[in-house]
């Protein structure tokens, strides 16, 4: 690390430089001016007038190469240049330094827009640059100074987000706006039964005293409570709809607690899968009680088996990565031999009104101010690369999780810098990334040394059990049976504030029932009460995250690790992250684990087969809560977790797949151990993988990857699913045209044929522009764009609708019958399970050579077949592109101006109208959003469904982050989708969206000269 006052002396004596200088972009070559900024008298940016369509306006990233610059003067200490002349408590004026030494650098006064603050708790004097992307770069000296000024410029920047995170995952959100909605009360009451401050607080009373975690997490909270200050003094203000929506004389001070209490809430969103094992219950019931084999309709009872093909656990790419960790070295492909039964009860399926009340609860949180509304749509992409492969001959860390994209966006990037004084002021530091706000630390990052990424592992975290109440006399709530014995509930009464802007006018107490040793038992919330299903039954929750646990130590072991070995040495405090963990060190070794607690089931919780055994138990369904089903204590031994360290691939990529291949065979439960159920499809990881191993064995002898190639496949928007699907409707549209010539080649077409005898030129046209698409999901709307592009734009826009037509023609009449939605996840595998290899189907004819699913139910007599299916939904996409596209001109069906996103701002307009921090704005001319490539599965995530017809997207990447771990220096690139602040008039307000949108990435300052070179100004807090 360079000497940090070394550092401190060339910010303070250098003001504006490279200020109009323009860098070449580092993907793209692209020159921009990088504009000037001020800020006015109340500390805030004032805006420079950036259009967000226009990039030739943004500030340009840096190649990652060392500004050209001689060494800064060594000062011993750079207080002394500190004038006492400044008056420390304004906030905002203009700080004069005394003139620099001659030498280095040029004699220059301050930009204007520094600042000088005093900020009690301090014990040394920080120095916080503010770069041309308003990213700070903390330089302390001891720990707790570090983690203060992360708090304060945090909030500074992002305080309106952060409140609303704290009051969402604490439950205070109808203090704040239970007056303007009283769905407010209910979201409080469910953030209260999940218990996740509960938790937290409990989290944080587990740590030592003076240990380096403790003093984070309070001097972090110090730091958010001086920006709470300048509130509360009238020197800072908040942005648009939250200035009105928060009394500033209420605000209310920064605990410690609050950023434990979003980890555990994020920890919830990315690996509670509970509700959706009640959603999949109410499913299955519905399919049985719809499709019973011995139905009297001879349509339905051939159906009876449809569950198998419409929710099968066999990925549709099947990739995988940890071959080999089972104990007894065989990979995933070879599952244990047949056992012997087990004799168990057949599964007990809960009543429907017992499912009902568990599905109440499913969307969480639903007031319109909540920062979530629905079970996370999340996915993630990380891998993790060795020297070996790599042209420059380092490590690779490469990670773009996904999640909800909104405005502001969902992190926060920070650089901090600690060169201790003394023993006591904590370990030394160098480490940038970015992380909730709120969050202390780095979640995502990298120090000198080390990188790690994250992305969610999908495994099985958490059961719901079936408890059997039992009543006493006497008492107001029942208790549950458990191994014989009548156990009282854990009863924890809470009192909900309702008000508006913190200010309180009412107040409802609820009590809340949890089960011991396992978790909140499964109300009914409405109006603002708690009450019990109907029935000696309720649904339980068993998640370790309901437990306190040490994820923390472990990121703040991380933040100063300098190898790998040192990472693995700190895994023992990952406990619940619901994780897979990506390491690359400056020693060349990467490293891939999902270490963490995964459920130990007993044998009788996995007896169901779907050949064998179909009533039988499964832990994705619920279990039963009297005592045989409960888990084994300790967890899945961590032998039997999956992990890979420095592989002999050189690579290991993890995109919430399975990566061990324990649903190869369509069976979760015949392994030596269970792990999980609901993976991703695994087209982006079989995509990633494919594209690295292609660059390295199939390209010339001797290419190896560069930083670039890893970052072409983070923006990779080729379609997986138009690869596998486009060549049976280029094979159905080949046969109506043979059929149109030769009537009665294939008559199953002969009707369709005949009823469209004026659309054969038509059918060619659009037979040949599949043909001639590369499944390359062109937007055809942004950039240059050239005729090549605007046609494969039109074929992923006829894919698209052909691929939505097909689904609900195909299954829209069991959904209709069974009165159930079919998931995109399971439509999809459906659809290649019954055209790539149908015999395999559970529902397959052999009278017929094909799945009776293709036979809609609703005609009757009728038969249809899977050729007159796709064709028919041909003809149906066809029609709905001339409607929805208002042209049948092919290069007017541009997949840009329906596949759109729209960055929804995080408070609402309160007058109901656009809010003026959601991106587009109307006048920008975007309905449907920015327009995005990519469709369904893409690397590059934008997900439209595939339930209807239109095609914008929620979630996608929430940063794109890439860290080349050079021994010389760490080099590290990334994009967020949006700004560092959340203020209309900062010029970094939206100024990084432009690089996401486009597909280019910024070069972080991370090393003395970089930092320098793009410091735009400089805030001095002093104790």
């Amino acid at each position: 690390m360079k000497n940090l006052w070394t550092i401190v002396a060339a910010f303070v004596f250098v003001s504006g430089l490279f200020s109009g200088c323009s860098d070449d972009k580092d993907t793209g070559g692209k020159t921009s001016d990088t504009e000037s900024t001020q800020q006015d008298g109340n500390g805030q940016d004032a805006e420079m007038g950036s259009d967000i369509q226009d990039t030739t306006d943004m500030a340009s990233p840096t190649d990652g190469s060392a500004a050209d610059s001689a060494e800064p003067a060594d000062i011993s200490d750079v207080q002394d240049n500190v004038s006492d002349d400044a008056n420390p408590d304004d906030g905002g004026e203009t700080v004069d330094m005394q003139e620099p030494p001659s030498g280095a650098y040029i004699e220059t006064k301050l930009l204007e827009s520094d600042q000088i603050l005093t900020k009690p708790g301090l014990k040394y004097t920080v120095y916080v640059s503010k770069d041309h992307f308003g990213i700070p770069h903390i330089l302390a000296s001891s720990l707790h100074d570090a983690l203060f000024a992360q708090g304060y410029v945090q909030a500074t920047d992002r305080y309106a987000q952060m409140e609303l995170f704290r009051r969402n995952t604490s439950g205070s959100l109808a203090k704040l706006a239970g007056a303007l909605d009283p769905g407010a009360v209910d979201d409080d009451i469910f953030a209260r039964m999940m218990g996740f401050r509960r938790i937290a607080q409990a989290t944080y009373d587990s740590l030592a005293e003076g240990s380096d975690e403790k003093i984070a997490l309070d001097a972090f909270a110090a730091g958010v409570n001086a920006f709470v200050d300048e509130l509360k003094a009238g020197k800072a203000n908040l942005p648009g709809a939250a200035a009105l929506l928060v009394n500033l004389t209420a605000v209310e001070p920064w605990s410690p607690v609050d950023g434990l209490t979003l980890a555990r809430f994020q920890m919830y969103r990315l690996g509670f899968d509970g509700f959706s094992e009640i959603s999949d219950a109410g499913f299955v019931k519905k399919l049985q009680d719809a499709f019973p084999s011995d139905s009297p309709d001879e349509t339905a009872a051939k159906r009876s088996k449809i569950f198998q093909d419409l929710a099968r656990f066999a990925p549709a790419d099947p990739t995988y990565q940890f071959p080999g960790f089972t104990p007894n070295g065989k990979g995933a492909h070879e599952p244990l031999p047949p056992q012997k039964p087990i004799s168990v009860p057949r599964r007990t399926v809960p009543a429907d009104a017992l499912l009902q009340q568990g599905l109440t609860l499913l969307e969480g949180f639903k007031s319109i101010f909540a920062i979530v509304r629905g079970p996370s749509n999340g996915a993630s992409n990380s891998w993790v690369v060795s020297g070996n492969l790599m042209q420059n001959g380092h490590a690779v860390m490469a990670n773009d999780p996904h999640l909800e994209n909104d405005s502001p966006a969902l992190f926060y990037q920070q650089h901090m810098v600690v060169e201790p004084k003394t023993p006591e002021d904590g370990p030394a530091l160098n480490v940038f990334g970015a992380s909730f706000p709120g969050l202390p630390g780095i979640l995502i990052g990298h120090n000198e040394h080390v990188a790690w990424g994250l992305t969610t592992a999908s495994y099985d975290y958490s059961d719901v059990f079936m408890e059997e109440l039992v009543w006493i006399d006497g008492e107001e709530w029942p208790r549950v049976k458990r191994n014989g014995q009548n156990v009282k509930l854990d009863i924890y009464e809470e009192e909900i504030e309702i008000g508006f802007g913190g200010v309180p006018s009412d107040k409802v107490t609820v009590q809340i029932p949890w089960v011991p040793g396992r978790g909140p038992l499964s109300v009914t919330i409405k109006d603002g009460k708690v009450s019990l299903p109907e029935g000696n039954m309720a649904l339980s929750f068993g998640w370790r995250g309901f437990e306190p646990s040490d994820e923390f130590i472990a990121l703040m072991k991380w933040m100063t690790a300098k190898n790998v070995a040192e990472i693995q040495d700190s895994l023992q405090y990952w406990q619940v992250g619901t994780q897979n963990l990506v390491f690359a060190d400056s020693e060349g070794n990467i490293l891939a684990t999902a270490h963490g607690y995964i459920p130990n089931r007993p044998p009788t919780a996995k007896t169901w087969d779907a050949k064998t055994n179909p009533d039988g138990w499964a832990p994705w369904w619920p279990l039963m809560g009297t005592g045989e089903h409960d888990w084994i204590p300790g967890g899945l031994p961590l032998d039997q977790v999956p992990y890979a360290k420095n592989p002999a691939a050189g690579f290991v990529v993890t995109a919430n797949n399975d990566q061990a291949g324990v649903t190869h065979d369509n069976n979760p439960l015949n392994d030596y151990q269970y792990l999980g159920n609901g993976f991703d499809l695994g087209f982006r990881a079989g995509r990633i993988t494919r594209r690295i191993t292609n660059a390295t064995q199939e390209f010339p002898e001797g290419h190896k990857l560069t930083v670039d190639d890893i970052g072409d496949i983070q923006h990779d928007t080729f379609s997986s699913l138009g690869e596998r699907l486009a060549p049976f409707m280029v094979q159905i549209l080949n046969a109506a045209l043979e059929e149109s010539k030769n009537p009665g080649v294939y008559p199953a077409l002969s009707e369709l044929v005949v009823k469209n005898a004026d659309k054969t030129q038509r059918i060619e046209e659009l037979r040949d522009l599949l043909v001639q698409w590369n499944f390359e999901a062109e937007d055809g709307r942004r950039g240059e764009v050239t005729a090549e592009q605007i046609q494969h734009s039109a074929a992923t826009s006829l894919f698209n609708f052909w691929t939505v037509a097909l689904s609900l023609r195909a299954f829209g009449d069991e959904q209709d019958f069974a009165g159930v939605g079919f998931g995109d996840a399971g439509r999809v595998k459906a659809l290649l399970l019954l055209l790539e290899t149908p015999q395999e189907a559970a529902t397959f004819d052999s009278e017929t050579g094909e799945s009776v699913l293709w036979d809609d139910m609703s005609t009757g007599e009728i038969t249809e077949t899977k050729d007159f299916i796709l064709l028919d939904s041909f003809f149906i996409a066809e029609a709905k592109l001339t409607e929805v596209f208002k042209s049948a001109v092919v290069t007017d069906w541009r997949w840009g101006d329906l596949h759109g996103k729209t960055f929804k701002s995080l408070i609402p307009d309160l007058s109901g109208g656009v809010s003026p921090f959601t991106l587009p704005q109307p006048q920008e001319g975007f309905a449907n959003g920015y327009p995005r490539p990519g469709d369904n599965f893409a690397v590059n995530v934008c997900n439209g469904g595939l339930g209807d017809y239109t095609f914008t997207c929620g979630g996608g990447p929430i940063l794109r982050f890439i860290v080349e771990l050079d021994p010389a220096g760490v080099r590290s690139f990334n994009a967020i989708p949006g700004g560092q602040r959340w203020y209309l008039d900062s010029p970094h307000f939206k100024d990084l969206l432009t690089y996401w949108l486009d597909h280019e990435r910024y070069s972080v300052p991370f090393h003395p000269q970089d930092v320098l070179s793009k410091n735009e100004n400089l805030i001095v807090l002093k104790p």
